[in-house]
């Protein structure tokens, strides 16, 4: 049976902090959806606790999978989903009751094929700490066609617009196959997952108004740096080009490959706190190789003086003088 919304929650163990997020789209004045459990191999009690709502609550299907990540938990619920909209709920975090309400509102008045909305700042005791300030604005805005230029600059530019728990999108639009390569990435998914509704769709909404609850210092995910993360920004970064090149988006190529040398270039002196000088060497060399570095080599007249000096110095040549700067200046990992 159909309904208007799919809610996803990927859970991976989160027992702590599930209840309440069950609870809270449970807890929705509008009613008519369906909330899809994705248990991604958790060891705690996670999955007894889906089972155990789904028992009660018939919109409620629980998907039992092993451990695979994020991306392919969030793909796992995507392919049960029945909604016309799509909706995406972390399992440590919670929405808010008027949430489903709002975006079927606002689904009616503006025909829109995506809506972004914003979010609040929770403690680990469900406290509120703060509104989070969006860059896209103050106000409800319509982007309509090659306005959502806009949004694409936005996420290069600021983080708070990539996560796509602050997205609600039309299930048709989603697309699995575009982003089957990238399945195993940790950092950056949320990235991934959003390129295909930008460009696949036409019309989206705005809103300022704070409709999920973001659960700070939450203790699921690790914020420590890993060698794997740059070569999972080295993927998601690819993707995004390619996103840009498909929309011809050609102004936002140059902005884009100044933006990714800055990054690439802050994991590569990060990483000298974690590997030896061999390691660091192999690393080097495969983001050289990488096609998104190729990419922008063709920009690199366009890199700024700060990325042109801090490329140079990440050469392994130069290893023990960046590692030295390294720890000066970057905080223990």
């Amino acid at each position: 049976m159909g309904c208007k919304f799919s809610v996803i929650v990927p859970i991976y163990n989160v027992e702590k902090f599930l209840p309440t997020c069950i609870e809270s789209v449970l807890s929705q004045s509008f009613k008519d959806f369906e909330l899809i459990l994705v248990n991604d191999g958790s060891t705690d009690n996670s999955l007894s606790i889906c089972e155990k709502y789904a028992e009660k609550d018939s919109r409620i299907k629980v998907i039992n999978k092993k451990n695979e990540g994020l991306f392919l938990a969030r793909k796992s619920g995507l392919k049960e989903a029945n909604g016309e909209y799509v909706v995406h709920i972390d399992g440590d975090d919670s929405c808010e009751p008027e949430l489903l309400s709002y975006l079927d509102k606002n689904i009616n008045e503006q025909k829109p094929d995506l809506i972004i909305y914003n979010y609040n700042l929770i403690d680990e005791n469900n406290n509120f700490i703060e509104v989070n300030i969006s860059p896209l604005g103050k106000e409800n805005r319509l982007f309509n066609g090659d306005e959502k230029k806009d949004i694409l600059k936005t996420m290069f530019e600021n983080y708070k617009v990539n996560n796509i728990w602050i997205k609600c999108g039309k299930r048709e639009f989603y697309n699995a196959e575009e982003t089957d390569e990238y399945d195993y990435v940790v950092m950056g998914e949320d990235v991934i997952y959003s390129m295909p509704l930008l460009k696949n769709t036409e019309r989206i909404f705005f809103t300022p108004e704070p409709l999920y609850n973001y659960r700070v210092n939450r203790s699921g995910v690790s914020r420590r740096i890993h060698t794997k993360y740059i070569y999972d920004f080295l993927k998601v970064r690819k993707c995004f080009f390619q996103t840009i090149e498909s929309l011809n988006y050609d102004d936002l190529k140059q902005p884009f490959v100044r933006r990714y040398m800055h990054g690439v270039c802050n994991y590569l002196m990060k990483l000298h706190l974690l590997n030896n000088h061999s390691q660091y060497k192999k690393i080097y060399s495969d983001v050289k190789k990488s096609e998104i570095q190729k990419t922008a080599v063709t920009y690199q007249k366009k890199w700024g003086f700060a990325n042109t000096v801090t490329w140079f110095i990440c050469n392994p040549v130069f290893y023990p003088v960046s590692k030295l700067l390294s720890k000066l200046y970057y905080k223990k990992v």
